[in-house]
């Protein structure tokens, strides 16, 4: 038997912390807003990704919240051009700023292209790059490498074999390209999630088409290097697609999807799959709608859309459903024993659609997932999160919707930000006693600070006035042939430069 169960959210001015209760909170403005994906950063705070579009229109601009330990907002940012961009991933970097990926049209003559954001921990803009051909080519995913660069994850319509294929861009700090990778056959082909392995490797999961004209899930597994190790599949004679990848602390694979393959509907239905490193099944789960076709009008889909492993090795998935919940979508979360056993959990709240969790997160055995709602909230769609630490049959729900004023920038120029035009480094590479800069007149420099490639401060410099000089380097044991240096200027602005030693 096939079991679920789901969540629909009520509004209650209650603010409860107790081992029962699911807390839930929603963010955004009067118009629409898309909640994408949660991070929890170095400084114990959480950064929302996804998009908020500004008025009626379907241009959209990449939203971005940070908030406290509390789920308060400490700020939020909403970032693009006149076109559309879609924050879909964000990430960490060893320098404490946030690198954010989706997509963009803004270059409208080459379709969609992968959008990459970079700002500090205080949300002030750093840099933005588009990547991709002349086709469509969307981001979905970014991690961080154990070497410090950042792994990107998509799908290309620009390059690769087929209609499209999985798109694999690894980056450094600063946005240049590394390596380009594509991996699919003759039909479309997509990546969705990464995760780095236990032993650095790196797993990638998302939908590849078949020479038997089906689609799979597909699951790539790379080395330290970023290079293949195989290319494997799940799934049946329909449609499997993998959405979320996270590794069991045994460092077992756990994959969430949904799949019509194994009934006779053509709606999706919920499939988790437990397997070892190589891609052995151990287990699967299913949960849907198992009943024979009696209106193919009708939608019922259900799908898991990532997943989590909990301290004592339990197993959560997010996602939404059709078939268990009360009209349209609603938020659903699956509950499995580490063997892949249902575990009871609360009955399902009435409320209205449409709803669905994208990500989770597990910080300090709690479990924190981020979706859309349209039940509850301010406009016709809010970002929604969803916090607890036990799951039982008797969980009280405790809802908070909170009205944001969206700071909007459609340019450097609205939010004050120095281009990096400002600086001018040289020569590069340069010697360790031999490297100067100059800034824009327009500016004020008060001071700088160099890393090594790997984050660590190396030196701290702090006057009064200055806007040329000498780039004061010591020869440490720390100091390799790549740094950074952060010039710092009035008004808390900023602007990065990698520089290379010779």
């Amino acid at each position: 038997m096939n079991y679920l169960f789901c969540l629909s959210i009520f509004l209650s001015p209650m603010f409860l912390f107790a081992s029962d209760t699911v807390f839930v909170k929603t963010f955004g403005d009067q118009y629409e807003n898309q909640g994408e994906n949660i991070m929890y950063t170095s400084d114990e705070h959480y950064v929302l990704v996804g998009s908020t579009y500004a008025n009626d229109s379907r241009k959209s601009d990449a939203y971005i919240i940070k908030l406290d330990t509390n789920f308060n907002k400490v700020w939020s940012l909403a970032y693009g051009s006149e076109q559309l961009e879609v924050a879909k991933s964000v990430v960490e970097t060893e320098l404490g700023n946030y690198l954010i990926v989706g997509y963009t049209n803004s270059t409208i003559s080459a379709g969609y292209d992968v959008y990459v954001l970079c700002l500090d921990s205080d949300g002030q803009f750093l840099w933005e790059h588009n990547y991709g051909g002349s086709d469509w080519d969307f981001g979905n995913d970014i991690i961080k490498r154990h070497d410090n660069t950042y792994l990107i994850c998509g799908e290309t319509f620009s390059y690769g074999n087929g209609a499209s294929d999985m798109y694999l861009l690894n980056i450094d700090e600063f946005g240049a390209i590394i390596s380009e990778q594509t991996f699919g056959g003759i039909g479309e082909d997509a990546a969705y999630q990464m995760i780095e392995g236990s032993d650095s490797s790196c797993y990638v999961v998302g939908k590849t088409f078949t020479l038997f004209d089906t689609t799979n899930i597909g699951v790539i597994k790379l080395d330290t290097d970023n290079n293949l190790v195989w290319e494997r599949t799940i799934g049946g004679a329909g449609l499997d697609v993998g959405n979320g990848i996270f590794q069991a602390a045994n460092g077992d694979l756990l994959i969430s999807g949904s799949s019509n393959s194994y009934q006779l509907r053509t709606d999706l239905n919920i499939q988790i799959y437990r397997t070892d490193t190589a891609l052995n099944e151990i287990w699967t789960f299913e949960a849907g709608n198992a009943s024979p076709i009696t209106n193919q009008s009708i939608n019922f889909d259900d799908e898991a859309l990532c997943i989590v492993e909990r301290a004592n090795g339990d197993i959560i998935s997010g996602g939404y459903t059709v078939t268990y919940g009360f009209g349209g979508e609603n938020v659903a979360f699956t509950n499995l024993t580490s063997s892949g056993s249902f575990i009871p959990g609360p009955s399902p709240y009435s409320g209205s659609p449409d709803e669905r969790l994208k990500r989770g997160v597990v910080v300090n055995d709690s479990y924190i997932f981020i979706g859309t709602t349209e039940a509850e909230g301010q406009g016709n769609a809010d970002i929604i999160i969803m916090y607890f630490d036990t799951v039982s049959d008797d969980m009280i729900y405790v809802a908070e919707n909170i009205s944001d004023t969206i700071l909007l920038a459609t340019s450097i120029d609205d939010i004050n930000i120095l281009s990096t035009e400002s600086v001018l480094i040289f020569p590069n590479p340069a010697s360790i006693d031999n490297l100067s800069y100059v800034v824009s007149e327009e500016v004020n420099l008060i001071g700088y600070k160099v890393y090594s490639a790997s984050g660590q401060m190396l030196n701290e410099y702090n006057f009064s006035s200055s806007n040329e000089g000498r780039i004061q380097l010591q020869k440490t044991a720390t100091l390799s042939n790549v740094i950074i240096i952060e010039f710092l200027f009035d008004g808390g602005n900023k602007v990065i430069k990698k520089v290379i030693l010779q």
